[in-house]
């Protein structure tokens, strides 16, 4: 598989945050203590470069039919942004309810439903070739993929709704404040740029800008 040369840009906006990321999911592996906020953050970083060395091959030199496989398997990855922001948020908040089996099934069943119907879809995913951007997914009619968008910024919008509502408790530690601000900064930035060219965007009939993969990596930060 060769990569297009009008592609190098595109490419690079993607491939250097996923290194980025590939690194700090490193350090966590090799020296952070292991608890659940650390596991499931790896879960996040886990599920996001599947999504960013996913999008890496649809810029790459590839046909129509490796592009429509590539985004169903790649769907594993970004439908699970989610549910992890939420399921992060509430550990690091040190919400109760998280620790809750029905909780979970709440959060977790709609990704394994959505996932399911999305790779049981009978008509072939609806992708535009694009010159900068490579492969770009577009909305099937008559199915649930505009719905799992919508979905999926919910879950990143409660998640953000979460942390703020803890950065502002009044017996909170001010370091903790911090970080949890901080952290708010990391999710809000890329949740705004996703909503404007990868939901309102395509709910308009317009093309996706696919650069949420790559603003994501505010979050680690």
């Amino acid at each position: 598989m060769t990569i297009v040369a009008y592609n190098y840009f595109s490419i690079s906006l993607v491939l250097v945050p996923a290194l980025f990321n590939l690194g700090i999911l490193g350090y966590l592996y090799l020296y952070l203590p292991k608890n659940k906020l650390t596991n499931y953050f790896s879960l996040f970083l886990i599920a996001l470069l599947f999504w960013q060395f996913g999008e890496l091959v649809m810029r790459s030199d590839i046909s129509l039919e490796q592009a429509i496989f590539c985004d169903q398997v790649i769907a594993i990855g970004w439908l699970a942004i989610g549910p992890l922001v939420v399921h992060f948020a509430c550990l690091f908040a040190g919400l109760k309810i998280i620790h809750n089996r029905s909780f979970k099934v709440a959060l977790y069943f709609p990704y394994l439903f959505f996932f399911s119907v999305y790779q049981a879809n009978p008509n072939p995913n609806v992708l535009y070739y694009h010159e900068f951007w490579g492969y770009l997914l577009g909305i099937r009619p008559d199915s649930f993929d505009m719905v799992q968008r919508f979905w999926l910024a919910a879950m990143v919008v409660i998640g953000i709704a979460i942390l703020i509502v803890f950065a502002f408790k009044k017996d909170l530690d001010p370091t903790k404040k911090k970080q949890t601000i901080l952290i708010v900064i990391g999710l809000v930035i890329p949740t705004i740029q996703g909503l404007v060219t990868q939901l309102i965007f395509p709910f308009f009939g317009k093309q996706d800008i696919p650069v949420t993969t790559a603003m994501m990596t505010f979050f680690p930060l």
